[in-house]
């Protein structure tokens, strides 16, 4: 009766498993094996991430003139404000540095 019931149970656990990897997107391997999954990893990227957006630090309560020129550069990723990012990129660190703080 306890072996049959424990049997019962790690089928239901199985299939539980399985079954909650498939609907949360999830594969096998993230449980059985390593918690990598090739698939997502090799996956191709499309979507390009703006180099000056990943550069700014926006932790203080002041932003330096490097995270100035990347917030420029970054509001900027389409092209509409590309005169102030000229502007930005003319003036030197000592008449920026009012602007930012």
């Amino acid at each position: 009766m306890t072996q049959n019931w424990l049997r019962n149970f790690k089928y239901k656990l199985i299939i539980f498993i399985v079954s909650g990897s498939m609907l949360s997107g999830c594969s096998l391997s993230s449980f059985f094996g390593s918690a990598r999954d090739q698939r997502v990893i090799q996956k191709k990227q499309y979507r390009q991430i703006n180099r000056d957006c990943a550069k700014m630090d926006l932790g203080g309560a002041e932003i330096s003139v490097q995270t100035m020129r990347s917030l420029v550069g970054c509001l900027n990723a389409n092209g509409a404000l590309e005169e102030t990012k000229k502007l930005v990129e003319l003036l030197g660190d000592a008449q920026l540095e009012p602007v930012t703080n």
